[in-house]
């Protein structure tokens, strides 16, 4: 806000107007180089600073030349290096990056899952709100298979100990609450990566088993890629576009990729 009044300066405030903002946005764009985010937090702060400063409207600003936003480029893992990195995993975090990679799933999909998206029959994952608030099926990579039905026992023997202490409770979306709420205990609502800890949902004082926090895997993503010299910026998300590339490399079919229902954008 102060480089706007910093480039205002020669009006008075009475005077600030349409193109004043005009102008401003504009010099974020072309001379300043801005991002996209940094022209719309400039255009929130003036807006707040018209309606509840000078109090009263901008006027029509819609003509102003717009930042492009920056293209970049994924970064892509070789087999090698997914390999040496998941031979370095174990428990929880070895399974999490497994879906990352083996189902191209992201952090919060992978965390965000529950006992009743995984399809053993199938062999598949069903994503449930997934970006753009759509569903997919993903197939359940067949490493991770045994691997994730031990897992799931022993998250069962925890959750029949909660039940057995009075909890149990698993949070559900609002939309679902009136619905399911009753199912709230069952056995196929719960997490699969459920936190160690209880803890008080802060928006109903209810203590329940949250799932594992995505920090506790990018963090140890981070860590690893640094202790095993890969010489990229590793991010949970990495292993997404590494498994779309792989599976180019592999021969699939471009188009059968963006639009196969099984499989996902690769780059996004």
């Amino acid at each position: 806000m102060q480089q706007f009044l910093k480039f205002s300066i020669p009006e008075a405030a009475s005077e600030i107007g349409s193109q004043s903002v005009i102008g401003f946005l504009e010099y974020l764009a072309i001379q300043r180089g801005g991002a996209p985010g940094t022209q719309s937090l400039a255009l929130n702060a003036i807006s707040f600073y018209f309606k509840n400063v000078l109090e009263r409207e901008i006027g029509d600003i819609s003509q102003f030349v717009r930042a492009r936003p920056r293209e970049k480029l994924p970064i892509i893992l070789t087999r090698d290096e997914v390999s040496t990195v998941l031979t370095e995993l174990s428990g929880v975090r070895w399974l999490v990056v497994s879906l990352l990679y083996g189902a191209g799933l992201r952090i919060m999909e992978a965390i965000r899952l529950r006992v009743q998206d995984i399809d053993f029959g199938y062999s598949q994952i069903i994503i449930r709100d997934a970006k753009g608030n759509k569903e997919r099926v993903v197939p359940l990579p067949s490493k991770s298979i045994q691997a994730m039905k031990d897992h799931l026992c022993g998250v069962k023997e925890q959750h029949m100990d909660d039940l057995e202490q009075g909890f149990g409770r698993v949070y559900m979306p609002q939309g679902l609450v009136k619905k399911y709420g009753s199912s709230a205990n069952q056995w196929v609502w719960q997490y699969v990566f459920p936190s160690l800890k209880l803890s008080v949902d802060p928006r109903s004082n209810i203590v329940r088993r949250h799932h594992i926090n995505e920090s506790t895997i990018q963090k140890c993503v981070r860590d690893l890629s640094r202790k095993l010299e890969i010489n990229k910026r590793v991010t949970c998300h990495t292993f997404r576009h590494s498994y779309a590339t792989h599976l180019l490399e592999r021969g699939m079919d471009r188009f059968l990729l963006l639009q196969n229902r099984h499989t996902l954008h690769p780059c996004r």
